[in-house]
């Protein structure tokens, strides 16, 4: 059986909850409400944003550094698998560009593409598993160009176009001689 007065016990809990928050907004002056109004509009300033998976592990990083500033997405072994942005966050060594990198579970840049920092150049590579560049594309003042490279990183079929318009297309053997060239010439045409 039930105690009589308890479901009034409970109404009674109900209405001082309500009472009491009503009070709080009053005294406040409504700040509450305030606050969530200026989050919408808001701009958010850190200087990086670790991402975690629910083992506290750090997955994914999106952040400004003195080597710059980019988002780095890691595998659940921690390991790099896609950069964007500043290529000196995992190459401090590298020559100033912006880009992105996508790497296999063996730490190996298999896909990159970027700009250089200077404005001279841009381009792109895929890599075989032993990181070797086998496919390579490129721009600059100087021409543009593209090339399909062996194992052994040796350039085996390319083609080009210099900055007047003149041309290039070549095969090589594995010891770099060429073995068929058409019109040579990546100067300007006459």
């Amino acid at each position: 059986m039930r105690k009589a007065g308890s479901g009034m016990t409970v109404v009674a809990m109900v209405c001082a909850a309500f009472a009491g928050g009503a009070l709080v907004q009053w005294l406040d002056g409504g700040a509450v409400a305030r606050a969530q109004e200026a989050q919408a509009g808001s701009v958010i300033e850190v200087q990086a944003l670790r991402l975690v998976d629910a083992d506290g592990q750090e997955r994914g990083m999106l952040g400004v550094r003195e080597e710059g500033v980019g988002l780095i997405l890691r595998d659940a072994a921690g390991r790099h698998r896609v950069a964007l942005g500043s290529m000196s966050l995992i190459a401090p060594e590298a020559e100033a560009y912006w880009g992105l990198e996508v790497f296999d579970a063996a730490g190996v840049g298999r896909l990159g593409w970027g700009a250089r920092d200077d404005g001279q150049g841009s381009g792109g590579h895929v890599t075989d598993a032993n990181g070797v560049v086998r496919i390579g594309i490129g721009a600059a003042p100087e021409g543009v160009g593209l090339n399909l490279r062996d194992e052994e990183g040796r350039e085996r079929l390319g083609m080009g176009l210099g900055p007047g318009g003149g041309g290039d297309f070549m095969a090589r053997d594995p010891f770099g001689n060429d073995i068929w060239r058409a019109l040579g010439n990546v100067g300007p045409m006459p």
